[in-house]
């Protein structure tokens, strides 16, 4: 039973994405991708690490990598560090954060107890130095 693993770099192009190269190693297979998006300008780089078992005659893949060029010229990149099926593409819901206070009576309110916790910070702090002291 042996077990294959490679790292294929692939490139968007127009149509869909385009294998580019193919590496043993995970650390230059993601070099490469950030070296393509930064020399060639391409838009957009994936690594995906196929993992082959002779045995069974079956594979597995997963993106390891993902990196992008926004239309601002900035290189966007990421490791994707958890397993992610090649096939599970679909956008995941962010929960989204607490909204602030609205109204001018809730957002006076928090603003005061903010305050209040930072007067209190300031009175233990004056108080520990005057323990110190004495």
């Amino acid at each position: 039973m042996s077990l294959t693993t490679t790292y294929e770099v692939y490139v968007e192009k127009g149509d869909g994405w385009s294998i580019q190269s193919v590496f043993d190693n995970r650390f230059q297979a993601m070099d490469e991708a950030r070296a393509l998006i930064d020399r060639h300008r391409v838009p957009s780089v994936q690594v995906i690490e196929e993992r082959y078992d002779a045995g069974s005659g079956k594979s597995q893949a997963a993106i390891v990598f993902r990196g992008s060029r926004p239309t601002g010229g900035e290189i966007r990149a990421e490791a994707v560090f958890k397993r992610m099926p090649v096939a599970a593409s679909k956008k995941r819901k962010v929960p989204a954060l607490p909204k602030p206070p609205q109204g001018l009576f809730a957002r006076a309110v928090f603003n005061l107890l903010v305050l209040a916790a930072g007067a209190i910070s300031v009175l233990l702090a004056i108080a520990v130095i005057g323990n110190m002291l004495s």
